[in-house]
């Protein structure tokens, strides 16, 4: 994939309803070209000829005195901000290990 003119084209090739992407909590296709770049994901073309996005990831949990920390918001392409609650996750690349990633959880920037 060479740009996100490419990616559009195959998403829309596929059938993805693009309408709504980058709108409320929903990501940007500019976001989709990054996490590709970034080998933080990769694309399947299902049998049906749909797409599915594929992401490994690590989750920690992180407990003190009964009480959980918590992933509250992520913060989005153009500063918008996303409600979360989770667990801490973060993407792990094809180049590392899960106990890499896990400790880059706690990090600012991995």
């Amino acid at each position: 994939m060479t740009d996100e003119h490419h990616l559009k084209r195959l998403l829309e090739e596929a059938s993805v309803d693009l309408s709504l992407w980058g709108i409320g909590k929903a990501k940007t296709i500019t976001d989709l070209m990054n996490e590709l770049t970034a080998n933080d994901c990769y694309l399947v073309r299902e049998k049906d000829g749909g797409l599915r996005r594929v992401v490994q990831y690590a989750e920690m949990e992180l407990t003190f005195n009964k009480k959980v920390l918590v992933e509250t918001h992520q913060e989005l392409t153009g500063g918008r901000v996303r409600q979360v609650f989770s667990m801490i996750t973060s993407k792990i690349r094809p180049d590392e290990t899960w106990q890499v990633r896990g400790s880059c959880c706690f990090l600012a920037n991995p």
